[in-house]
């Protein structure tokens, strides 16, 4: 399926309302998390992994997902999980599917079925030149924050540390420098991070993130563009009708 959106930001721009608004639709999925990519990208933008060896991987990935979300397997069935099928506008479907059979009438299924699957990623658009070398047809709707309320968030959840005492629960790719633990949006700008206090960490990721999210989408041309839709967090608080609307026309699915 080429039946993808993927909704993508930094961490702690609101995503999560996002993708809760999505669900509005009637042709969207249950929410998802794609970690795999998250991590083999940064690996592959630093010569970690080879092309061909993360595209391989993330088609198999992609794949086996479509087809056993058609049979209920591999499901989050925790009642207050973002990603729980209760959250879902078909939950009633993920208990029908639990007794379909097994084989190629899933895939067929899949084929004719108009479900747009979605993903909540982040920083996509950070390596997203790298991100097309993956072959990989995905819509994306950008989230942008006012970096105050960003930033102070990730202060407040311990990103100015959480990378440098390797917390096992960070979800973030990490690599070693010297003596030090850092995380890979710092890559390059080794000296001046380990030298920063917490606060200022937050300010310098941040601003490195957002700065290469913009380069990033500056150097496309026109047509791979128009598979972006960038939004902001406070506008969908504000006016959430006029951007459901430019939703609704960029994914090409009714209100």
């Amino acid at each position: 399926t080429n039946k993808i959106v993927f909704v993508d930001g930094l961490t702690r721009t609101g995503k999560a309302m996002l993708n809760k608004l999505l669900l509005g639709f009637d042709s969207l999925s249950s929410i998802q998390f794609i970690p795999i990519i998250e991590q083999l990208i940064p690996m592959y933008a630093y010569n970690k992994i080879s092309r061909e060896a993360i595209s391989s991987c993330m088609r198999l990935y992609l794949n086996e997902n479509f087809y056993n979300y058609k049979l209920s397997r591999n499901l989050n069935f925790r009642m207050n999980d973002l990603t729980s099928i209760h959250n879902s506008n078909n939950s009633v479907d993920f208990y029908k599917n639990l007794n379909k059979e097994d084989g190629d009438k899933v895939i067929d299924e899949l084929l004719e079925e108009n479900i747009i699957f979605q993903f909540q990623t982040h920083d996509i658009l950070t390596h997203y030149r790298k991100f097309l070398d993956l072959g990989i047809e995905a819509n994306i709707i950008e989230l942008f924050r006012n970096p105050i309320d960003t930033i102070h968030s990730w202060y407040v959840r311990g990103w100015g540390n959480r990378f440098d005492n390797e917390d096992p629960r960070n979800g973030t790719t990490l690599f070693k420098y010297n003596d030090n633990t850092i995380p890979h949006y710092v890559v390059g700008n080794e000296e001046k991070y380990i030298l920063y206090n917490e606060m200022e960490k937050c300010v310098f990721m941040h601003n490195l993130l957002l700065k290469k999210s913009i380069e990033e989408y500056n150097r496309l041309d026109k047509n791979k563009k128009n598979v972006i839709l960038l939004l902001k967090y406070e506008d969908l608080l504000i006016e959430p009708d006029i951007q459901i609307k430019k939703i609704s026309r960029f994914l090409n699915v009714k209100e």
